[in-house]
């Protein structure tokens, strides 16, 4: 475990029956530990046996070069994961990093 300290952390939810729409701005100013990024205090906990995703924009977030970065948002949770994806390889969980800002925008069912 570790600590993160935000510049700034707001979010915002639309419900429209059981579909959850959030959008979640942060400027990590600090972050302390290790493994990978997990963002928590969804509005709602997600619903088991599904899978939510997300559309994430960053900057000065490090993660592997030629892939793609994802909000991945796991059933029965009320967190989402910062994960890669690309062409022909494995999903990979992205590691914890010392200070960026993030835009993203996920859906997902309760």
């Amino acid at each position: 475990a570790g600590t993160t300290t935000y510049g700034s952390r707001n979010g915002w939810y639309t419900r429209v029956g059981n579909q959850i729409t959030v959008q979640i701005v942060l400027n990590v100013t600090s972050m302390t530990g290790t493994g990978n990024i997990k963002i928590g205090a969804l509005p709602f906990t997600i619903k088991s046996g599904t899978q939510g995703t997300g559309s994430v924009m960053t900057d000065s977030l490090d993660w592997a070069s030629g892939t793609s970065i994802v909000a991945y948002l796991p059933g029965g949770n009320a967190y989402m994961n910062l994960f890669t994806s690309g062409d022909n390889i494995s999903w990979a969980a992205v590691p914890v990093d010392s200070a960026w800002e993030a835009v993203i925008t996920a859906t997902y069912f309760v």
